[in-house]
């Protein structure tokens, strides 16, 4: 009976860890506070940074990844995007905000994203 219960115990304890890990790449997730923005182009575009992304250096961002669409299912297939351009906002827990509008990425990047202080 104490095997049983111990068993049980274990695949719980093991379901909750795996259970707490929803994003598929944490190499991406920030360490601390603040966001990693991945950024999905499209192919046929020379998409530039965004203007509210230009001074990133300045907030509490810890990356920023621009992709191609074309390159998306090789580097990230487990995310199923399918359209550019595409914002995906990772705080340290995972997938904090995505959408394919760029007013709706900006607006949610300047009402998360602080000042570094220093």
């Amino acid at each position: 009976m104490k095997r049983v219960l111990l068993l049980f115990n274990l695949i719980l304890i093991l379901l909750v860890i795996l259970g707490c890990s929803s994003y598929p790449y944490p190499q991406d997730l920030p360490k601390e506070e603040g966001l990693s923005v991945i950024l999905v182009y499209p192919s046929d575009s020379s998409m530039e940074k965004p203007e509210f992304l230009l001074n990133h250096y300045e907030k509490n961002v810890y990356k920023i990844t621009f992709i191609d669409i074309k390159m998306i299912d090789k580097t990230y297939p487990k995310l199923n995007i399918e359209s550019a351009p595409y914002f995906i906002f990772l705080d340290s827990e995972g997938i904090a905000f995505e959408t394919d509008d760029i007013g709706e990425a900006e607006d949610f990047y300047n009402n998360t994203v602080n000042e570094k202080e220093g």
